[in-house]
């Protein structure tokens, strides 16, 4: 790169001239033409003179120049004309990454001043990765300047560029040694362990290439402050306590995150909160504060981590699951940097970004300001909304430095039970303010001229003023991409080229306010905080299908005789186990006693499975794990070397890694429980939504992750025994109704009459008997045991309305009717040709609040009215065996207010206070219900 500047700075390209394993870098270098002042603190390298321009310096005597105290390279010569050309400066150095090779920087023709007269060229190789090491080798090239006239040359630092220790902040039994921007020390403890001057030069080389980075490249103020004489302090880097700290005066980093070569990331990442700290403001965004130092430390990977062989990216798979999370959240605060990134890279010219935009974000802030706000004050022109959009459609890190792998989590897409002809965004992978998700679509046939067209509706949320963007994304087989433009709501296609055969839909969260959200979950709950709120959203598509998830190949496999799966040959299936068709038991694993592994689940490597366990759906239990008894595992659950044991079950996307979950225990779902000593989840827990910790967890209900101080509020999270959950409707919402205790919230369809009140109960719905009615969860009746409660007000009506149904269709189901049409108030289960039923001998009354309860327990089911027992009957079907398959197709018809079939009768009148309870509650138990 040859080019120009101001204020007489001119630009000089850099090259290699010999082949070395690793990419030859393209970064500016600055060179001051007559700076006037010469260096200070300089080494000429006239004694190494031998012949020619030729600098030959030996090993042990060359200039230092990991320290700092070498970044400027002076020339002195004169061009008295001859053949213009450009001056060609060759240098070795014994960094190991250069040994035996020489390195090449040219002052292009063009800024060489040919006056015959002697000038200074000042070159500061600050950013010169490779200057580094000591300087053993310097010529200077006469090819194309006939005229050219050397007459010394020099490294050094700019006069004035002076910082002096800190004495005052140092440990009186500190060794030490210095760099030109730090201080680095270390006790008596750290030299007994291994810190020597070696290493402690290897830290202060890498930490001034740190400061070189952020404060020449991305323009971050010096963070040194001023001492008393008027001259600037070093930095104070120690090696004395554990763990990593930042501050505004310096950093700690104990020796595991001080490795040399190839460079440790901790130093990048702690010397930036150093630099945030030095930045002396309100910070209102002290959540992207971690953030913002990882991302310092992607821009020190890109800028040298190729020198090293390294990975070209820092991006984590932890943030690329969690895409749907809003921007920050408590598990990816460290991990969303990407934003930064978009914002400098402005990989799709928007105005406004570019040009280390981040930098000026955080220096130019104003007190109390969210980072949102500052970025809408900076750019004043530029839509919010479709920033968030185009960022979510770098998904898979489309930026000029891209890894290889795309590790973005997709998120599945299910049939909507009410009308197939639309798929819905399951509820825990729905996004929140600036979250996304990324769905993969494939194509139908081949060839190009295909076009694939989606038609998008968001559901409204008229508190957040929901909205979105949305963006359809073509890959060609080379891997790149064409996008379509964004849109938020009705029909956007794109056609497909020959060789494009994926198609993604990227989805953003982007409504109306962004709140200021905390990592407390007492502060800022998962369930009721507008700023995690889940924006839901459902679409219909032409030309493509939803990619079901990949299952795995064995090598070397048979077919179970029960039920046609795969199993590889070094696994062990007992003859009674079930495997379904598309399920696999692969590696080591052992499958005994009447276990069912269903639909495309997959049990791998040294994994257990006994008793009578059900993995179904697209789950996954791998590592040592064990699981027994009547555990449930289901949907895109993830189980690795952990123990799950009794009634307990893991669904949606819930982790479990290494913990032990028993009793009625739920974790469900983006949840994320890890082992903690002999901590363990029982009782009648649920672990939902954001929660990701590894306590003792017995009872009550619990989101959010609180980083270094774990899940603080468990013990203020409590719930009736076995509630699971329950719809008050104290609050009304246009699309959901939302669950008072977890988040198995419900879908509302129509547009039922929501009440606060009427002279006997607060807060409730009335549904009109034509088109009202809620989808329910299939997890609500997913049990063995269950106890529904609620409080209905009929208003009469045709016979055979469902106040509810749950199940797969006419034949397998169950479902209440206030009138059967034989004025009886009746409960029907239906499993295949067997029909039970419960009744009382009377219809509902109409318009009149009542009491209704069922209780299953796999012998007997009861029906109460009012707290009282009025019917009782033998009844072996368990509510878990009316669910139809686990898999994203299937139709699972869970209602408020209707049954399967739209043509039957809907449910006409008002409901309140519908429960759910994981077991067969006693007479006792309801009775108190009532009162």
């Amino acid at each position: 790169m040859t080019r120009t500047i101001r204020n007489a700075w001119l630009v000089l390209s850099l090259a290699l001239i010999a082949p070395i394993s690793f990419a030859s870098s393209n970064e500016s270098i600055n060179v001051l033409v007559d700076p006037g002042k010469p260096l200070a603190l300089s080494s000429s390298l006239n004694k190494w003179k031998s012949t020619g321009n030729v600098y030959k310096i030996g090993k042990q005597d060359g200039p230092d120049l990991d320290l700092g105290f070498n970044d400027c390279l002076e020339l002195r010569f004169l061009s008295s004309g001859g053949t213009p050309g450009p001056v060609k400066i060759k240098y070795g150095t014994t960094d190991p990454a250069s040994s035996n090779i020489l390195r090449e920087i040219v002052i292009p023709a063009e800024c060489i001043l040919r006056d015959s007269k002697p000038h200074t060229y000042r070159l500061d190789l600050g950013l010169e990765k490779n200057w580094r090491g000591t300087l053993v080798h310097l010529s200077i090239n006469h090819d194309g300047n006939s005229g050219l006239e050397v007459n010394d040359a020099f490294t050094g630092d700019p006069d004035g560029d002076i910082y002096i220790p800190n004495l005052g902040d140092s440990p009186v039994t500190a060794y030490e040694l210095a760099s030109k921007h730090f201080r680095f020390i270390w006790n008596k403890e750290r030299q007994k362990e291994g810190m020597n001057r070696q290493w402690a030069h290897g830290c202060l080389r890498n930490a001034e290439e740190c400061w070189q980075l952020f404060v020449n490249e991305m323009g971050l103020p010096e963070p040194a402050n001023m001492s008393p004489s008027g001259k600037k302090y070093k930095i104070q880097f120690s090696c004395i306590d554990g763990g990593y700290c930042a501050g505004g005066s310096g950093l700690n980093i104990d020796l595991t995150g001080l490795r040399v070569d190839p460079p440790t990331w901790i130093i990048p990442h702690e010397f930036m909160h150093t630099c945030q700290d030095f930045v002396k403001k309100d910070l209102n965004w002290w959540d992207m504060y971690e953030a913002h130092s990882d991302y310092a430390t992607e821009r020190w990977v890109q800028f040298y981590g190729k020198k090293y062989d390294r990975e070209c990216t820092s991006t984590t798979l932890n943030f690329n699951k969690l895409l749907n999370f809003c921007l920050p959240h408590g598990r990816t605060y460290y991990n969303c940097w990407p934003i930064f990134l978009y914002l400098d890279e402005n990989p799709d010219n928007l105005p406004g970004l570019g040009k280390n935009l981040s930098t000026r974000m955080w220096k130019e802030q104003k007190e109390g300001e969210f980072w949102t706000d500052t970025i809408k004050r900076l750019v004043p022109d530029l839509n919010f909304k479709d920033l968030i959009g185009y960022y979510a459609r770098r998904h898979n890190f489309n930026y000029a430095n891209r890894p290889e792998k795309d590790t973005t989590e997709l998120t599945p897409l299910r049939r909507r039970p009410d009308d197939q002809s639309w798929w819905q965004v399951s509820p825990e992978m729905a996004p929140m303010q600036m979250g996304f998700t990324v769905h993969e679509l494939v194509p139908e046939n081949t060839g190009g001229g295909r076009i694939v067209t989606v038609k998008f509706r968001g559901l409204p949320y008229s508190e957040r003023s929901a909205d979105w963007r949305a963006s359809l994304i073509a890959i060609a087989t080379n891997g790149t991409e064409r996008h379509t433009r964004l849109w938020s709501s009705g029909e956007n296609a794109i056609k497909l080229e020959k060789d494009e055969n994926r198609v993604l839909l990227v989805v953003a969260a982007t409504p109306g306010k962004i709140e200021l959200t905390g990592f407390d979950d007492l502060a800022c709950p998962y369930r009721t905080h507008p700023g995690k709120a889940r924006l839901h959203y459902e679409i219909q598509i032409k030309g493509a299908i939803p990619l079901e998830p990949p299952q795995p190949q064995p090598s070397e496999w048979h077919e179970h005789p029960n039920g046609g799966g795969k199993v590889e040959n070094s696994a062990k299936v007992d003859a009674t186990v079930y495997v379904g068709p598309k399920a696999m038991v692969l590696h080591n694993a052992r499958v005994s006693g009447h276990a069912r592994i269903e639909d495309f689940a997959v049990i791998r490597e040294d994994a257990k499975v006994h008793d009578n366990a059900v993995i179904s759906g697209y789950s996954r239990v791998g590592g040592s794990s064990t699981v027994r008894d009547h555990v449930r595992i289901r949907d895109y659950a993830s189980v690795n070397d952990a123990s799950v044991s009794g009634n307990a079950r893991i669904l949606e996307h819930a982790t479990v890694n290494g913990a032990t979950i028993r009793d009625f225990a739920t974790v469900k779902g983006r949840a994320e429980q890890w082992k903690n000593g002999n901590a363990y989840v029982g009782g009648d827990a649920v672990l939902d939504g954001d929660h990701a910790d590894g306590n003792r967890v017995i009872n009550g209900f619990h989101y959010g992750h609180m980083p270094w101080a774990g899940n603080i509020w468990i013990a203020e999270r409590k719930a009736p025994r076995h509630i699971y959950a329950a719809y008050e409707f104290d609050r009304h919402r246009e699309s959901l109704t939302s669950d008072a205790w977890g988040t198995t919230d419900g879908f509302v369809k129509g547009n039922p009459f929501w009440m606060e009140k009427d002279t006997i109960r607060r807060g409730f719905i009335t549904l009109d008997g034509e088109n009202d009615y809620v989808v329910l969860d299939r997890q609500l009746i997913d049990f063995r045991e269950l106890t529904i409660t609620a409080w209905v007000k009929w208003a009469s009506g045709r016979a055979n309305q469902s106040v509810w149904f749950f199940g797969t269709d006419r034949e397998t189901c169950m479902w209440l009717t206030p009138d059967d049409g034989m004025k009886r108030a009746r409960f029907i289960i239906r499993k295949n040709s067997i029909l039970k039923t419960l009744f009382h001998n009377r219809p509902l009354p109409a318009g009149i609040w009542t009491h209704v309860a069922i209780t299953l327990d796999g012998k007997t089911g009861n029906l109460y009215i009012n707290g009282k027992l009025a019917c009782q009957a033998p009844i072996e079907t368990r509510p878990e065996e009316l669910l139809p398959p686990n898999i994203n197709t299937a139709m699972n018809h869970c209602y408020l207010g209707r049954s399967h079939d739209p043509a039957l009768p809907y449910y006409r009148g008002s409901i309140d206070s519908i429960r759910f309870y994981s077991k067969a509650l006693s007479n006792k138990d309801i009775a108190a219900i009532v009162k």
